[in-house]
């Protein structure tokens, strides 16, 4: 087995909060994979100049190499359901990634 991640924020891009989507998320992970480690951080990046922050669940997970489908598959589900542009993701061979949903679906 290996770790992969899931990191989503607390917050959506209106600023509403995203508990019932963690709540979701948590369920599906134990429903998975039966358990994840999960704590707060706070992510910074920048766009065309400006530097953005947010406050962050980051979610362990311990699989199998081949459920990287399953992960890609959830974080998409996670990443529209939270009104996402992208979720980023590590999987267990330790890429990361961003997951965006169709044009139509992002927020």
């Amino acid at each position: 087995m290996k770790i992969a991640r899931i990191v989503l924020p607390m917050l959506d891009n209106q600023g509403k909060s995203l508990w019932d989507e963690h709540e979701h998320l948590m369920k599906r992970l134990l429903e998975l994979w039966g358990g994840f480690t999960s704590y707060e951080g706070l992510g910074k990046w920048v766009d065309k100049g400006k530097v953005y922050a947010e406050r962050i669940v980051i979610y362990d997970i311990a699989m199998e190499r081949q459920d990287v489908t399953k992960l890609r598959t959830l974080a998409l589900s996670v990443c529209v359901q939270a009104r996402q542009l992208s979720v980023m993701i590590v999987t267990p061979n330790g890429d990361t990634e961003f997951v965006h949903p169709p044009v139509d679906k992002a927020a």
